[in-house]
């Protein structure tokens, strides 16, 4: 009864603080091999430390929280260096999922969102963490250089100005443009 709840308990504390000395170890190894331009084996590291904790939705502490993020944001720099911008925002918002408030991961998620021409989605990350952080100043820089949001129906093409091209049965709409080019602010190409 209420002494196998205690005895269950004390075990899941224990399996969290083994699960968290081996993700800690992992991570170190990762931040070795990061720091070392090693980006591939980073990688390894840090995905082997994510796989030793529950997954997101059965986190039972605040410390195995933290550890997967920890761990996350820094796949998320070494995909971010690699620019491999769709897998940086995929794992900067499995960090925001746990953290909403982790800048880094913002910032790293809305510059690759600018690379992929993803502008709407590097506002909405930005203004979601200046909510957190109104004064993280590379963020307040990347959002002045973002601009206003645009309005629905401005650089969107409607259904009726796409036409089907007969003999090549393919669509035509106008051709995508690069985003600008970006400056990396300093201090964000830094592991956590």
């Amino acid at each position: 009864y209420h002494g196998s709840s205690v005895q269950s308990n004390m075990s899941t504390s224990q399996c969290d603080d083994d699960r968290i000395l081996e993700a800690s170890r992992c991570k170190d190894a990762g931040n070795s091999c990061l720091a070392r331009g090693d980006l591939s084996t980073a990688q390894r590291h840090y995905r082997e430390g994510i796989a030793t904790l529950p997954s997101e939705d059965n986190i039972q502490s605040e410390e195995v929280a933290k550890a997967l993020v920890a761990l996350q944001a820094n796949l998320a720099l070494s995909y971010f260096k690699q620019k491999k911008w769709l897998e940086t925002i995929e794992t900067c918002n499995a960090v925001l999922r746990l953290d909403p408030g982790h800048s880094k991961s913002s910032w790293r998620a809305a510059t690759a969102a600018i690379e992929v021409g993803m502008h709407d989605v590097a506002i909405s990350l930005v203004e979601n963490a200046l909510l957190f952080d109104a004064a993280c100043p590379e963020l307040l820089e990347l959002r002045k250089r973002l601009g206003p949001l645009r309005s629905p129906n401005e650089d969107r093409v409607s259904d009726d100005e796409i036409e089907l091209d007969a003999p090549t049965q393919r669509w035509h709409a106008r051709p995508w443009e690069p985003p600008p080019k970006r400056a990396v602010p300093v201090g964000k190409d830094k592991a956590d």
